[in-house]
């Protein structure tokens, strides 16, 4: 799995830079992807793929789960190769995570998570309140086999790194 932060490039574009560099992951999880508020928003607040996310060819080959209803910049998404899962099983959003639970091919299940951090300019109450998310999401699905892939947002030096870092710890 790949963590990508796309620094508000669209779907479509993001999905023509994989097809044009031959990159193909299994799932990749992104942040800050753009023009995401075209969509229609499912019951649990996802948005609907539109007619361009399931015209193109590269992204015809994944589950597209994406949203902008959080309090991250611009939206997350995660992509899923159909050829390692089956289907989507769950999904969960929050405010700075989401995650959807597959089923694999070899018939396991497995959560995949995508998530945005505030960055490190940002008050760590804020930081805080997104590890309790990842926390509580943990709870939620309990021991079932997860992977994290997030932009963390930590900040090499300082005295906030040593904070965020018992805070994930």
């Amino acid at each position: 799995m790949a963590t990508w932060n796309v620094r508000g490039k669209s779907l479509a574009q993001i999905a023509d830079v994989l097809s044009d560099q031959r990159i193909h992951f299994d799932a990749i999880a992104l942040q800050e992807v753009g023009s995401l508020a075209q969509g229609n928003l499912t019951p649990n607040g996802f948005l609907q793929p539109d007619d361009q996310i399931q015209l193109h060819p590269h992204l015809s080959d994944y589950w597209v789960l994406c949203t902008d209803q959080l309090h991250s910049h611009l939206g997350q998404a995660l992509l899923i190769d159909r050829s390692y899962a089956d289907c989507v099983l769950n999904t969960l959003k929050g405010n700075r995570f989401i995650g959807a639970q597959i089923l694999h091919t070899s018939g396991a299940k497995l959560w995949l998570f995508s998530g945005h951090l505030p960055h490190h300019h940002q008050p760590a109450l804020d930081y805080e309140a997104a590890i309790h998310e990842m926390k509580h999401f943990l709870a939620k699905i309990r021991d079932a086999p997860c992977i994290i892939a997030a932009d963390w947002n930590a900040s090499p030096a300082g005295p906030a790194m040593d904070a965020q870092g018992l805070a994930v710890a």
